[in-house]
Protein backbone atom coordinates (compact mmCIF):
# COMPACT_ATOMS: atom_id res chain seq x y z
CA UNK A 1 0.00 0.00 0.00
CA UNK A 2 2.63 2.28 0.97
CA UNK A 3 4.62 2.06 -2.34
CA UNK A 4 1.69 2.62 -4.33
CA UNK A 5 0.61 5.69 -2.43
CA UNK A 6 4.22 7.15 -2.39
CA UNK A 7 4.38 6.78 -6.63
CA UNK A 8 2.65 10.17 -7.00
CA UNK A 9 5.19 11.49 -5.38
CA UNK A 10 6.93 13.57 -8.04
CA UNK A 11 9.96 16.10 -7.79
CA UNK A 12 8.90 19.61 -9.39
CA UNK A 13 12.35 21.42 -11.46
CA UNK A 14 15.22 19.30 -11.07
CA UNK A 15 16.67 21.71 -12.58
CA UNK A 16 17.52 24.11 -9.96
CA UNK A 17 20.68 23.38 -8.53
CA UNK A 18 19.87 25.15 -4.94
CA UNK A 19 16.69 24.07 -4.03
CA UNK A 20 14.48 20.66 -3.71
CA UNK A 21 11.25 20.61 -4.28
CA UNK A 22 8.05 17.77 -4.14
CA UNK A 23 4.68 17.35 -5.21
CA UNK A 24 1.97 15.34 -3.97
CA UNK A 25 -1.81 15.04 -3.73
CA UNK A 26 -3.43 14.38 -0.34
CA UNK A 27 -5.81 11.33 -1.50
CA UNK A 28 -3.10 9.25 -1.17
CA UNK A 29 -3.28 9.56 2.41
CA UNK A 30 -6.29 7.02 1.76
CA UNK A 31 -3.59 4.77 1.31
CA UNK A 32 -1.79 4.56 4.06
CA UNK A 33 -2.55 2.98 7.38
CA UNK A 34 -3.20 5.19 10.99
CA UNK A 35 0.24 2.95 12.12
CA UNK A 36 2.26 4.07 8.56
CA UNK A 37 1.29 8.02 9.16
CA UNK A 38 2.22 7.83 12.49
CA UNK A 39 5.55 6.37 11.59
CA UNK A 40 6.29 9.41 10.18
CA UNK A 41 5.70 11.71 13.30
CA UNK A 42 7.21 12.40 16.94
CA UNK A 43 4.39 12.68 19.75
CA UNK A 44 4.88 16.41 19.61
CA UNK A 45 3.93 16.64 15.80
CA UNK A 46 0.95 14.67 16.47
CA UNK A 47 -0.10 16.30 19.31
CA UNK A 48 -0.16 19.41 16.77
CA UNK A 49 -1.83 17.92 13.94
CA UNK A 50 -4.59 17.18 16.54
CA UNK A 51 -5.50 20.72 16.93
CA UNK A 52 -6.65 20.85 13.45
CA UNK A 53 -10.08 20.67 13.76
CA UNK A 54 -10.64 20.75 9.89
CA UNK A 55 -10.20 17.51 8.45
CA UNK A 56 -8.46 18.84 4.86
CA UNK A 57 -6.44 21.00 7.09
CA UNK A 58 -5.64 18.01 8.84
CA UNK A 59 -4.43 16.18 5.78
CA UNK A 60 -2.94 19.20 4.05
CA UNK A 61 -0.78 19.14 7.34
CA UNK A 62 0.40 16.00 7.21
CA UNK A 63 0.75 15.17 3.16
CA UNK A 64 3.04 18.04 2.87
CA UNK A 65 5.19 17.16 5.65
CA UNK A 66 5.50 13.78 4.80
CA UNK A 67 6.60 14.62 1.40
CA UNK A 68 8.90 16.98 2.50
CA UNK A 69 10.41 14.12 4.93
CA UNK A 70 10.35 11.89 1.75
CA UNK A 71 12.37 14.23 -0.48
CA UNK A 72 15.15 14.57 2.43
CA UNK A 73 15.39 10.82 2.56
CA UNK A 74 15.48 10.35 -0.92
CA UNK A 75 17.97 13.27 -0.79
CA UNK A 76 20.63 11.66 1.72
CA UNK A 77 19.91 14.32 4.57
CA UNK A 78 17.70 11.92 6.64
CA UNK A 79 17.37 8.11 7.48
CA UNK A 80 14.40 8.11 10.24
CA UNK A 81 11.53 10.97 9.40
CA UNK A 82 11.19 11.56 13.25
CA UNK A 83 14.01 13.42 13.20
CA UNK A 84 12.88 15.94 11.27
CA UNK A 85 10.30 18.98 11.96
CA UNK A 86 9.30 21.80 10.96
CA UNK A 87 9.51 24.67 12.89
CA UNK A 88 8.37 28.62 12.74
CA UNK A 89 10.84 31.96 13.38
CA UNK A 90 8.62 34.83 15.04
CA UNK A 91 7.75 36.39 11.72
CA UNK A 92 5.90 32.78 10.91
CA UNK A 93 8.58 31.41 8.14
CA UNK A 94 9.18 27.63 8.45
CA UNK A 95 12.54 26.10 8.84
CA UNK A 96 13.21 22.53 9.18
CA UNK A 97 15.67 20.90 11.48
CA UNK A 98 17.17 17.61 11.51
CA UNK A 99 18.79 15.79 14.03
CA UNK A 100 22.11 13.73 13.37
CA UNK A 101 22.41 10.83 15.60
CA UNK A 102 25.78 10.24 14.24
CA UNK A 103 27.19 13.13 15.20
CA UNK A 104 24.59 14.50 18.10
CA UNK A 105 24.51 17.74 15.79
CA UNK A 106 21.53 19.60 14.19
CA UNK A 107 21.33 20.52 10.84
CA UNK A 108 19.03 23.51 9.99
CA UNK A 109 17.72 24.68 6.25
CA UNK A 110 15.18 27.09 5.89
CA UNK A 111 12.14 25.45 3.71
CA UNK A 112 8.47 26.54 2.22
CA UNK A 113 5.17 24.91 2.31
CA UNK A 114 2.47 25.74 -0.09
CA UNK A 115 -1.02 23.90 -0.99
CA UNK A 116 -3.48 24.58 -3.15
CA UNK A 117 -7.04 22.22 -3.72
CA UNK A 118 -6.14 18.52 -2.27
CA UNK A 119 -1.97 19.46 -3.87
CA UNK A 120 0.67 20.13 -1.38
CA UNK A 121 4.17 21.46 -2.53
CA UNK A 122 7.29 21.65 -0.15
CA UNK A 123 10.90 22.69 -0.81
CA UNK A 124 13.70 23.03 0.78
CA UNK A 125 17.22 24.80 0.34
CA UNK A 126 19.95 22.85 0.43
CA UNK A 127 22.40 26.05 1.37
CA UNK A 128 21.93 26.89 5.26
CA UNK A 129 22.64 30.35 4.21
CA UNK A 130 19.45 31.00 1.77
CA UNK A 131 16.00 31.21 2.36
CA UNK A 132 13.53 29.80 -0.59
CA UNK A 133 9.50 30.48 -1.03
CA UNK A 134 7.10 28.59 -3.38
CA UNK A 135 3.58 28.89 -4.43
CA UNK A 136 1.05 27.29 -6.35
CA UNK A 137 -1.92 28.90 -7.78
CA UNK A 138 -4.74 27.46 -10.38
CA UNK A 139 -5.48 29.17 -13.24
CA UNK A 140 -8.37 31.93 -13.54
CA UNK A 141 -9.70 34.70 -14.53
CA UNK A 142 -10.27 36.22 -10.78
CA UNK A 143 -6.59 36.55 -10.95
CA UNK A 144 -6.44 38.88 -13.56
CA UNK A 145 -8.94 40.92 -12.15
CA UNK A 146 -6.90 41.30 -9.20
CA UNK A 147 -3.85 43.02 -11.01
CA UNK A 148 -3.82 46.53 -8.97
CA UNK A 149 -2.99 44.82 -6.58
CA UNK A 150 -0.18 42.69 -7.38
CA UNK A 151 1.29 43.71 -10.64
CA UNK A 152 3.81 46.48 -11.07
CA UNK A 153 4.47 49.17 -14.13
CA UNK A 154 7.97 47.43 -14.59
CA UNK A 155 6.48 43.84 -14.33
CA UNK A 156 7.84 42.15 -17.78
CA UNK A 157 6.86 38.42 -18.82
CA UNK A 158 8.21 37.29 -22.30
CA UNK A 159 5.37 37.10 -24.06
CA UNK A 160 3.48 33.87 -24.62
CA UNK A 161 -0.27 35.01 -26.14
CA UNK A 162 -1.61 33.66 -22.16
CA UNK A 163 -2.85 36.71 -20.16
CA UNK A 164 -4.16 34.92 -18.19
CA UNK A 165 -1.71 32.32 -17.52
CA UNK A 166 0.99 35.17 -17.17
CA UNK A 167 -0.32 37.57 -14.49
CA UNK A 168 -1.16 33.94 -12.72
CA UNK A 169 2.68 33.48 -12.98
CA UNK A 170 3.24 36.72 -11.99
CA UNK A 171 1.11 36.05 -8.45
CA UNK A 172 2.91 33.42 -7.42
CA UNK A 173 6.15 35.06 -8.36
CA UNK A 174 5.33 37.64 -5.39
CA UNK A 175 3.67 35.51 -3.16
CA UNK A 176 6.44 32.99 -3.08
CA UNK A 177 8.74 36.33 -2.71
CA UNK A 178 7.00 37.38 0.42
CA UNK A 179 7.43 33.77 1.58
CA UNK A 180 11.54 34.65 1.27
CA UNK A 181 10.94 37.60 3.06
CA UNK A 182 8.94 36.38 5.74
CA UNK A 183 6.64 39.43 5.55
CA UNK A 184 3.56 38.21 3.92
CA UNK A 185 1.35 40.53 2.18
CA UNK A 186 2.69 43.86 4.41
CA UNK A 187 5.30 43.65 1.76
CA UNK A 188 2.77 45.31 -0.88
CA UNK A 189 2.93 43.57 -3.96
CA UNK A 190 3.32 46.21 -6.66
CA UNK A 191 6.48 47.27 -4.64
CA UNK A 192 8.07 43.84 -5.99
CA UNK A 193 9.25 43.79 -9.93
CA UNK A 194 9.59 40.96 -11.49
CA UNK A 195 11.74 40.46 -15.20
CA UNK A 196 11.61 37.73 -16.91
CA UNK A 197 15.57 37.02 -18.53
CA UNK A 198 14.75 33.86 -19.78
CA UNK A 199 11.62 31.14 -19.89
CA UNK A 200 10.67 30.53 -16.99
CA UNK A 201 13.89 32.18 -15.51
CA UNK A 202 12.79 35.49 -13.66
CA UNK A 203 14.77 38.41 -11.80
CA UNK A 204 13.05 39.67 -8.43
CA UNK A 205 13.46 43.34 -6.97
CA UNK A 206 11.82 44.55 -3.99
CA UNK A 207 11.40 48.19 -2.55
CA UNK A 208 14.56 47.78 -0.82
CA UNK A 209 16.41 46.71 -3.75
CA UNK A 210 17.15 43.12 -3.11
CA UNK A 211 17.68 40.62 -5.87
CA UNK A 212 16.09 36.85 -5.71
CA UNK A 213 15.57 34.72 -8.48
CA UNK A 214 12.76 32.92 -9.61
CA UNK A 215 11.78 30.02 -11.57
CA UNK A 216 8.12 28.93 -12.97
CA UNK A 217 6.75 26.10 -14.04
CA UNK A 218 3.10 24.57 -14.87
CA UNK A 219 1.67 21.46 -13.05
CA UNK A 220 -1.91 21.00 -15.10
CA UNK A 221 -3.74 24.06 -14.52
CA UNK A 222 -1.88 24.79 -11.69
CA UNK A 223 1.24 27.96 -12.14
CA UNK A 224 4.21 26.84 -9.34
CA UNK A 225 6.98 29.12 -8.91
CA UNK A 226 9.99 28.58 -6.56
CA UNK A 227 12.12 31.98 -5.49
CA UNK A 228 15.34 32.36 -4.14
CA UNK A 229 17.47 35.11 -2.68
CA UNK A 230 20.80 35.56 -3.76
CA UNK A 231 23.78 35.24 -1.66
CA UNK A 232 27.08 36.23 -2.24
CA UNK A 233 29.58 33.45 -4.19
CA UNK A 234 31.70 32.53 -1.53
CA UNK A 235 34.69 31.61 -3.85
CA UNK A 236 36.37 28.38 -2.20
CA UNK A 237 39.67 28.70 -0.51
CA UNK A 238 42.59 26.91 -1.96
CA UNK A 239 46.21 28.18 -0.28
CA UNK A 240 49.16 28.73 -2.99
CA UNK A 241 51.73 25.97 -3.52
CA UNK A 242 54.78 27.17 -1.54
CA UNK A 243 57.28 28.50 -3.23
CA UNK A 244 60.18 26.55 -1.53
CA UNK A 245 60.15 22.65 -1.50
CA UNK A 246 60.38 20.74 2.18
CA UNK A 247 63.94 20.82 2.59
CA UNK A 248 64.28 24.19 1.55
CA UNK A 249 61.74 24.93 4.44
CA UNK A 250 63.67 22.83 6.54
CA UNK A 251 66.70 24.70 6.07
CA UNK A 252 65.49 28.03 6.31
CA UNK A 253 64.45 27.68 9.56
CA UNK A 254 67.09 26.38 10.72
CA UNK A 255 69.05 29.60 9.81
CA UNK A 256 66.15 31.39 11.35
CA UNK A 257 66.69 29.49 14.48
CA UNK A 258 70.33 30.31 14.39
CA UNK A 259 69.95 34.04 13.77
CA UNK A 260 67.48 34.24 16.73
CA UNK A 261 69.57 32.77 18.76
CA UNK A 262 72.80 34.82 17.68
CA UNK A 263 70.63 37.66 18.08
CA UNK A 264 69.67 36.48 21.71
CA UNK A 265 73.42 35.90 22.76
CA UNK A 266 74.14 39.77 21.47
CA UNK A 267 72.10 41.14 23.65
CA UNK A 268 73.26 39.15 26.62
CA UNK A 269 76.69 39.98 25.66
CA UNK A 270 75.68 43.68 25.65
CA UNK A 271 74.18 44.13 29.35
CA UNK A 272 77.04 42.04 30.69
CA UNK A 273 79.58 44.44 29.20
CA UNK A 274 77.20 47.04 30.34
Amino acid sequence: MAIDAFQNIHRVMPEISNVSAIMWHTSMLEKLSPEQISSYFTPTELEECAGFSHTQRKNEWIAVRIALKRLLIQDGLLKNPKHMSVRKTKLGAPYIVIYEPDTGRYLQLNCSLSHKDKIVFAAYAKNSKQRVGIDMEKRSWRIPCLRRKFVAERDFLIEKGDYIGDKTVLWTFKESTSKVRGTGFRCGFCNIVCNEKSLGVCEIIDEENSAYIGHYSWYGQYAISIVTDVIPYEEEHHPEPHKYGIFERLSRARRLKRLQTERLNARKNQIIRI
